[in-house]
């Protein structure tokens, strides 16, 4: 019996196929960086991300939240994170198998996830999805392409308009797919990292999906978070009248279509913004043009956008606040996006005297 366990542990180890080697990438440090901040920096300066693999599996099963798992075991390259494993774990794999509907997949079909748990959101699908779809790119006309159901934000449709893949196929809530063959294309790099080249990719790509749109609103672009739910800037009035006696126009990018945000950033040179998804189109600005954002005081953990901007050649600027989370009853885990912030007006004149000055 013991032979016969360890044999199908054994049956989950998948091939796979080298799609990108080990890179090394070098950050420019925030052009407003003093040394008391250095700290929260300079750990970014300078990262290597590991090949990327593409990863060939038999006879294995797909969630809804495109968890990949067989015989009671997940396979953990198709998580965010190999500790999120502890929350994939038996209780949820026998729920899967227990009270979840099993869909087997033709036998003659070949399929191909590239989304995780997370992939649902903005942030996520533009910046790990899309790089796991763009480096794929050239096998996917043999490919069907295992998609969530409920994955129908125009971005998402959109965006998939840039791959052949002979059709999608999608898992339904409270249910599972049994899949012959799966081609899993590994995160080209950790979350809230980036590989420039891919990033680069994609950016002309979208470019080129949207490419009659000619939608602007100058050089100069605020991204307001005022119909958010949270990270609200507690002194915005004040903001805005900084911002505008500079020459910047106030922007609720959810008040626009996926098309017209990334025409509105493509035109932009400078942008200024508190941490959030929004600043994901920065990927879009020109080349050369500077990012000021707002961050919670203290905070070195999110530098997804420093990175992000290092990666597509935009200079970045940050602005640490005040923080306020009274209007929150967070858990520990909500800490880390629900809240608001306080900007230094005088602060923020500097910043944006910096940012404006020819480099």
């Amino acid at each position: 019996m013991q032979a016969n366990l360890r044999e199908k542990v054994f049956l989950f180890m998948p091939s796979k196929l080298l799609l990108h080697p080990e890179i090394n990438v070098k950050r420019n440090a925030p052009l407003n960086l003093v040394p008391e901040n250095k700290f929260f920096f300079e750990h970014e300066f300078e990262k290597s991300f590991p090949p990327v693999y593409l990863y060939n599996l038999q006879n294995t099963n797909v969630s809804f939240e495109a968890v990949v798992f067989k015989n009671m075991q997940v396979f953990k390259p198709s998580l965010v994170y190999s500790w999120q494993v502890k929350d994939y774990n038996l209780i949820y794999l026998l729920k899967n198998y227990l009270k979840r509907k099993k869909h087997t997949l033709a036998k003659s079909g070949k399929y191909l996830l590239a989304c995780d748990v997370w992939s649902n959101g903005y942030f996520h699908w533009m910046c790990d999805a899309l790089p796991r779809l763009t480096i794929s790119k050239n096998m996917h006309s043999d490919f069907t392409l295992l998609l969530p159901e409920g994955y129908n934000a125009p971005y998402i449709i959109n965006s998939l308009k840039m791959f052949a893949f002979k059709e999608i196929l999608l898992i339904k809530k409270d249910s599972y797919v049994r899949v012959p063959e799966l081609a899993l294309p590994g995160h080209v790099a950790p979350t809230g990292n980036f590989n420039p080249a891919i990033m680069s990719a994609i950016r002309n790509n979208f470019f080129e999906l949207y490419k009659d749109c000619k939608f602007e609103h100058g050089e100069k672009i605020y991204i307001s978070r005022r119909n958010a739910n949270y990270r609200h800037i507690l002194n915005e009035d004040e903001v805005l009248k900084v911002v505008e006696a500079n020459g910047f126009k106030i922007v609720a990018l959810e008040d626009y279509t996926h098309e017209e945000q990334i025409s509105i950033m493509k035109h932009s040179r400078f942008v200024i913004g508190c941490i959030g998804a929004g600043m994901v189109n920065t990927l879009f600005m020109q080349k050369g043009g500077s990012v000021l954002e707002f961050r919670e005081k203290g905070d070195g953990y999110n530098n997804a956008y420093f990175a992000l901007t290092s990666a597509v050649g935009v200079n970045f600027l940050s602005q640490f606040c005040e923080c306020d989370r009274s209007r929150y009853s967070n858990t520990a885990i909500q800490n880390l996006v629900k809240f608001d912030l306080l900007v230094d007006i005088p602060e923020l004149e500097k910043n944006i005297e910096l940012m404006l000055k020819p480099l």
